[in-house]
């Protein structure tokens, strides 16, 4: 068990959820509304998937550290909530890609290296440019398999954002180490930007355009609203993040916006917890106002736009909910004097126990 307090007002732990007796706060918890809640909440393919994931890795030469790893990511829900309607090759390729960039994040870029970048000739063929690592080998892998159904301009678009990403998340690390070390201070607003441009809802959208078999043009992607709206979904699944790897970052000294909050603002690790929540809550009914405004693209775009604003929200719940309990985050579950940080969720009693039944505990129903 790690324990630190900067207030003598507040005792704080952090230690694995197995060990956590004490009841959660019954006022955290996060308000979804009704119509971001998909049925199924879990893709059916999902189980099927996870196995094959798993073997993809072996059969690429991952050692059986990474393997493990990789199931600790859960690769079944990991892909499985965030897109609960594609189908079963989508949802294969989606479960190998997401499990791949975290692993990548976790082994190479936190670790402030960058070894395949997301431009040039290593996209799809790595050997052209040098890029002999098993990562940039992978990457031009799954990359072609995406290539082989997706447009070159859908493809320059990902990998631009992915690009970004990586250059937002290599300084997110390299600030957390000057954090660490005493000689960077970080606010609030820093925190949340840094958040938004690593938490991959930017090339996630675009990744929702393959699961559906649709590619919305650039000027589509390009208005102001529906750039809106995946800042929003970032802001949405970022501070979710946050709020379930608390613990983690507390212990670790990494950038965290409700740290960055409590710090900037004198605030108790409670109204910090409750602020960020109540953000979350309120960047949810702002998607669904900016979503109403949007305007009409022409009879040809209009339904998949409004399937793929649909499929953002989906896509922002289910990565919520796989943050709630993933294995990463309850090994540092953090308690503030013996209270434990977890939020519930708010969920209408009308979901289908079906749907509701494999991550039932970790809601709290409510009419």
């Amino acid at each position: 068990m790690h324990a630190a307090s900067e207030r003598l007002d507040e005792a704080i732990t952090v230690c694995p959820a197995r060990e956590i007796t004490a009841p959660r706060a019954p006022d955290l918890a996060l308000g979804i509304p009704r119509h971001w809640w998909p049925d199924p909440l879990v893709n059916v393919h999902a189980a099927r998937i996870e196995e094959e994931t798993l073997a993809w890795f072996r059969e690429l030469g991952f050692g059986e550290r990474s393997i493990w790893i990789v199931r600790t990511f859960a690769p079944a829900d990991y892909a499985g909530m965030p897109f609960p309607h594609a189908g079963p090759r989508e949802l294969l390729l989606l479960a190998k890609y997401l499990s791949l960039w975290l692993l990548w994040d976790d082994v190479d870029v936190e670790g402030r290296e960058r070894t395949f970048p997301f431009r040039g000739p290593s996209v799809l063929e790595p050997s052209a440019s040098g890029v002999t690592t098993l990562f940039g080998a992978t990457w031009s892998a799954l990359l072609r398999e995406l290539a082989a159904t997706m447009s070159p301009a859908w493809m320059e678009t990902l990998c631009e954002a992915m690009d970004a990403w990586s250059d937002a998340a290599l300084k997110e690390a390299r600030t957390s180490k000057q954090r660490r070390a005493g000689l960077a201070r970080v606010t609030y607003e820093e925190a949340l930007r840094s958040r938004v441009d690593t938490i991959g809802m930017a090339a996630t959208g675009h990744l929702l355009e393959y699961a559906r078999g649709v590619e919305l043009p650039r000027d589509v992607h390009a208005h102001e609203v529906v750039h809106a709206l995946k800042e929003l979904s970032g802001k949405i699944v970022g501070l979710g993040n946050d709020i379930w790897s608390l613990g983690k970052d507390w212990a670790s000294g990494y950038v965290n916006v409700i740290l960055a909050l409590r710090e900037e603002h004198g605030l108790s690790m409670m109204e910090a917890v409750r602020r960020i929540i109540h953000e979350h809550d309120e960047a949810i009914a702002e998607y669904d106002r900016l979503a109403r405004s949007l305007p009409s693209f022409g009879a040809a775009w209009d339904g998949p736009l409004a399937a793929w604003v649909q499929d953002l929200r989906h896509a922002s719940l289910g990565f919520t909910l796989w943050e709630s309990r993933a294995p990463r985050y309850a090994a540092f579950k953090m308690l503030v004097n013996g209270t434990p940080i977890d939020p519930s969720f708010i969920v209408p009693t009308s979901l289908a126990p079906r749907a509701a039944a494999p991550v039932a505990s970790a809601f709290a129903p409510h009419p």
